[in-house]
């Protein structure tokens, strides 16, 4: 059973029903005019519409707006003891008058600060497409496989990529699993004798770099009612569960939020299905064979050490989820101007919800976050 509230903030936080900047937003102001733009109420609807189990979120954007100074100048009653109908009543009727209260806010002030946590702490970690990030993961590998990987079994493998973190390992794993061919776009990425059509690369659905985020790992808990915890996360970080291989433009574009996996549980094992994520206007890179909807296979293989494992249900509907979120509510859009480098965006001032920054001080926290 869901939320009592939930209906009634997803009415409210709906971009049809409030278009503007009721809540505040995340904001880059570009040179020349543009602008990139999310809105703190859109992107909590999209938050409350992708959880799996809303409830936390639900309850975090109460306190929001019961704490909110603009709210309670003009709402006088303990909205704890308000039945739904009546709370959702009252918060409709002050909001299209909550900006005249202060408005030098620009916003509800606690609901924008809450959206720009989620922002920073589940959106721009979980992207992981930072160009200055480090990564223990080589960038391209068309060489044919050692001959010591070849001669070790499938739980040597393991024990070194889950404890010491070997991603040469880790990479020979999935290539077991799932042959030499990348999923999406059936290009060869290895080949023993190195005439591979690219190089392969290792992509983590989950970034590895969140499990030494607590404010990730803690976003993540939230949005996902409690499914995928810090421990479930430790525990398939750097295994094949949370890993394919890829050709680089494919790598970058599940990176960049472009496209993701839906994971589904059934009598018969696990089910994985294609899904463009990328707005529509926008392609995905050419050389992506599957349409939206398209079953992706990752075989396992029978062995010494059992079935390798596919990749993770709640890992996959995870990542889903957060680039549904991102790329609906133009979150995306901010970031990828910021990570490519954007003419338009250089010497820029940039603000996320109430607090004015710098180019250079947004551009290192969230460097921070996504490195």
């Amino acid at each position: 059973m869901s939320h009592p509230h939930l209906g009634h903030l997803l009415e409210l936080f709906d971009p049809n029903n409030f278009p503007g900047d009721v809540f505040g937003k995340a904001i880059s102001l570009q040179v020349g005019g543009r602008e990139f733009l999310c809105f703190g109420g859109r992107f909590l609807f999209h938050l409350l519409l992708q959880s799996p189990k809303p409830d936390v979120l639900v309850e975090e954007i109460k306190d929001a707006l019961a704490t909110s100074e603009t709210i309670r100048r003009l709402v006088k009653h303990e909205m704890r003891k308000l039945d739904p109908r009546t709370w959702a009543r009252l918060i409709h009727n002050t909001l299209p008058n909550a900006l005249f209260v202060d408005p030098n806010r620009g916003g509800v002030p606690a609901v924008c600060d809450l959206a720009t946590y989620y922002f920073t702490h589940l959106g721009v970690a979980v992207q992981n497409i930072h160009p200055s990030r480090r990564s223990a993961t080589p960038e391209t590998t068309n060489d044919p496989t050692p001959d010591h990987l070849l001669r070790k079994t499938i739980p040597d493998l393991t024990m070194e990529a889950k404890h010491r973190r070997s991603q040469v390992s880790l990479k020979e794993l999935v290539r077991r699993r799932d042959g030499h061919l990348c999923p999406v776009t059936d290009w060869h990425i290895f080949s023993n004798n190195g005439d591979s059509d690219a190089p392969a690369e290792l992509a983590h659905i989950v970034p590895y770099s969140v499990q030494d985020k607590p404010a990730t790992l803690a976003a993540i808990e939230k949005f996902s009612g409690g499914r995928v915890t810090a421990d479930y996360i430790f525990d398939r970080i750097n295994t094949p569960k949370n890993c394919i291989n890829l050709e680089h433009h494919a790598h970058r574009a599940l990176d960049g939020f472009r496209w993701s996996i839906e994971a589904n549980e059934c009598k018969k094992g696990i089910t994985y299905t294609f899904h463009r994520v990328e707005r529509p206007g926008r392609s995905l890179p050419p050389n992506i064979k599957r349409y939206d909807g398209e079953r992706l296979r990752f075989s396992g293989q029978l062995s010494e050490g059992g079935e390798l494992p596919g990749p993770d249900v709640r890992l996959c509907n995870l990542h889903l989820a957060v680039s549904r979120v991102m790329q609906a509510s133009g979150a995306a859009t901010v970031l990828s101007a910021i990570y490519r480098g954007d003419e338009a965006v250089k010497g820029a001032g940039t603000h996320l919800g109430q607090s004015s920054s710098t180019d250079s001080l947004f551009m290192a926290k969230l460097q921070i976050v996504a490195c």
